[in-house]
C-alpha cells in the first residue's frame, strides 16, 4: 500500500498547475509572460506586434536550460544553453534567413570552440581554445 501512495503523491506534485504571470504595455499589448512551476520558470518576452522576442528557462532565479532569441520574422536568432547561470553546451546563432552563422561550445561559462559560417551555411573558420 505504501508504494502506491508514494506514486500517487509524486504524480500530484509533478502535475501541479503552473502559475502564469503576464505584463502588458499601456496599450494592452502583451509584454512578457512568466510561467512558474514547482521546478522551473519559463519567461517569454514579446514585441509590441505580439510576436515572441525571446524565451528563457530559469531555475531558482538563474538561467538554466534553453534560452532563445527570435528575429521579427519569427526565425530563431540564437539558441544558448545555460547551467546554473552560465553558458554550458552548444550555442547557435543564425542569420535572419535561418542559416547558421556561428556555433560556440561552452564549458561552464568558458568558450571551448567557435565555428563561423557564411550566408550559405558553409564553414569559414574554426577556433579551438585550450587552457
Amino acid at each position: 500500500m505504501k508504494p502506491l501512495f508514494l506514486c500517487i503523491m509524486i504524480f500530484l506534485i509533478t502535475t501541479a498547475p503552473a502559475q502564469v504571470f503576464r505584463t502588458y504595455t499601456t496599450d494592452e499589448s502583451l509584454l512578457d509572460k512568466i510561467i512558474l512551476t514547482k521546478r522551473r520558470e519559463l519567461v517569454k518576452q514579446y514585441r509590441t506586434d505580439g510576436s515572441v522576442e525571446s524565451e528563457a528557462e530559469y531555475h531558482k532565479g538563474r538561467l538554466d536550460g534553453l534560452s532563445r532569441e527570435y528575429y521579427p520574422n519569427a526565425r530563431i536568432k540564437a539558441e544558448i544553453y545555460f547551467r546554473n547561470g552560465r553558458e554550458h553546451g552548444i550555442a547557435r546563432f543564425y542569420y535572419p534567413s535561418g542559416i547558421i552563422q556561428k556555433k560556440i561550445i561552452y564549458e561552464r561559462g568558458k568558450v571551448e570552440e567557435i565555428t563561423l559560417y557564411d550566408h550559405r551555411g558553409r564553414q569559414t573558420s574554426k577556433k579551438v581554445y585550450e587552457e
